[in-house]
């Protein structure tokens, strides 16, 4: 039977089954000249849920449209409206992670989610042998649009949560020791790209942040070098552009070994003759690193002059990322703690080097310069003696 109330006070209907037994309750409420329903299992939590929407119907939260289907949220307002906040990198990655969304899944309204729809999902992606990492950067970019989605109140909670994700394995990462090191640095001190190695082998930068360096964030006095953006392509444009740094924490100011001061004042004045050399045709971009006209550099071009240094250097042939590596992994193993390398590296915290590095043996900024500095000066002295 059903309880029935006053004029757009709503209704609560007893449910079924074949037998007569009663299997829960329907509850309806009129807003804003629309229905809106709800089912429960006891008669109680048909009444909270009344009170509770009438309360938000007052307050202007309620309204009587359906949640919309996933694919349309995440398609026509997440990525349209919320994600576009973010870097272009960024949300490429998440436009190519909604990409993923089967039809079967993004056909059900948002209150119809459950865990389960989306560990049935995940465990389905395993099985195409998707990668783990890639896995987890699914949910990570689903579990955000349902957090937004719960922000604007359009769910009551994240589906996403509670869902078991594959383990990622981390691979232990390859880097050169400081031996290694001062051979790649002597073999390219002739190479116009010897200074970029340098930095990044002995600050530890990321190749974009390294590539964004400008002249005025290097205070020769002080000897420090201020991270402060990152050359990027945009995957939408195809275009080279100027971003802010990947983290809060990777916007940072370090210490300069002196073998870094030296390259990049010889750096500087092999670019002055550049400058020279094409006169009027040279753009000022204030750029370290650049072409031979002053314009911003591609990865591609750098990828290709570094296999060329590390066959004049005759060392195994790492990942130019590894040079940030063999800038941690020589700290670590020199005893240095693996906060200070952190915070070095630009990360928010050691979870992330105690999870790369955690496989090398065992404080501030000017003692790991002084720090690269002996280490470098000792093996340099080895070689020649």
């Amino acid at each position: 039977m059903s309880e029935r109330r006053g004029h757009n006070e709503g209704t609560i209907v007893e449910r079924k089954n074949k037998n007569g037994d009663v299997t829960g309750y329907q509850v309806q409420i009129t807003v804003v000249g629309g229905r809106r329903s709800h089912t429960a299992k006891t008669k109680a939590e048909a009444r909270r849920w009344m009170v509770q929407a009438k309360a938000d119907a007052a307050r202007g939260r309620l309204t009587p449209h359906r949640p919309p289907m996933l694919s349309s949220y995440l398609k026509d307002v997440w990525l349209l409206t919320i994600a576009d906040k973010v870097k272009s990198r960024t949300q490429a990655s998440y436009a190519l992670n909604v990409k993923r969304v089967p039809d079967w899944l993004g056909s059900l309204r948002l209150d119809e989610l459950k865990t389960a729809h989306f560990q049935r999902f995940y465990d389905g992606l395993a099985r195409e042998r998707l990668a783990p990492r890639t896995v987890r950067q699914v949910h990570m970019t689903l579990h955000k649009s349902l957090e937004d989605a719960l922000r604007l109140e359009l769910v009551s909670h994240n589906a996403t949560d509670g869902a078991k994700l594959p383990r990622v394995v981390h691979a232990e990462s390859t880097w050169y020791n400081t031996e290694q090191l001062t051979d790649l640095f002597e073999a390219t001190e002739w190479d116009r790209f010897h200074a970029l190695w340098v930095v990044m082998g002995t600050l530890g930068l990321r190749l974009g942040e390294a590539l964004g360096l400008k002249w005025c964030d290097i205070d020769w006095a002080r000897g420090t070098l201020a991270v402060a953006r990152t050359l990027q392509r945009d995957r939408g444009t195809g275009t080279l552009v100027f971003q802010e740094p990947k983290t809060a924490r990777s916007r940072r100011t370090l210490h300069m070994p002196k073998q870094t001061v030296s390259a990049l004042r010889a750096h500087h004045d092999r670019q002055d003759f550049d400058r020279r050399r094409v006169g009027d045709v040279w753009s000022d971009n204030d750029l370290v690193f650049c072409t031979g006209f002053g314009t911003p550099l591609d990865q591609g071009r750098i990828h290709y002059n570094w296999t060329n240094a590390t066959e004049a250097a005759q060392l195994p042939r790492y990942r130019i990322h590894d040079l940030r590596h063999s800038f941690a992994s020589n700290l670590i193993a020199a005893g240095m703690g693996l906060l200070e390398v952190a915070l070095l590296l630009g990360h928010t915290d050691a979870s992330m080097v105690t999870r790369v590095y955690g496989h090398v043996a065992p404080d501030d900024q000017g003692r790991a310069a002084a720090l690269m500095d002996a280490l470098l000066a000792r093996n340099a002295a080895t070689a020649h003696s």
